[in-house]
This record gives structure tokens, sequence and C-alpha cells, in this order.
């Protein structure tokens, strides 16, 4: 079923919202068949692993977006900004 909407050219933008694990290899996935990617936190485990998926957007040149807060809402230990 993955595949399935992986290959709909009618979607061009995939939502990551799977466990941390596996960000990189949905956010590869969705990239190299040219879909734009917005992730949950972490974009990888570490830093090798979210440079390889910014290297393989810019050479697919499809945009990432990673949140600095969860996309259902700040999670509790996150620093809060006060104005």
């Amino acid at each position: 079923m993955v595949e399935h909407l992986l290959n709909d050219d009618s979607i061009d933008l995939v939502l990551n919202l799977i466990i941390p694990q596996a960000h990189v290899q949905v956010s590869l996935a969705a990239i190299t068949t040219g879909k734009h990617v917005y992730s949950e936190k972490p974009l990888g485990i570490n830093g090798d692993e979210g440079r390889k998926v910014i290297q393989a957007a810019d050479a697919r040149n499809v945009r990432v977006g990673n949140a600095p807060d969860t996309f259902l809402g700040r999670a509790p230990d996150s620093p809060q900004i006060h104005r």
C-alpha cells in the first residue's frame, strides 16, 4: 500500500509521523519518488542520517521540513518561548 501511495502522482508531500528509527527509511523512499517530506523530529537518529536525507532531497530537487515540536502538539519536555 505504501508503494502505491508513493507512486501516486497526485501526492506531492509525505507527512512522516512514523517512529523515529524509521524516519530516514520512509523519508528516503518518498524523496526517491519525487515527493516533498515533512517529518517529525528527529530527521534522523544521528547527523549522518540527517545529512543523507538532505543530500537526497537536494539531488531530487524536493524540499524537506522537520518539526521543531511534534505535529500533534508540543512535547511536555519542550522548552517554552515566552513573549
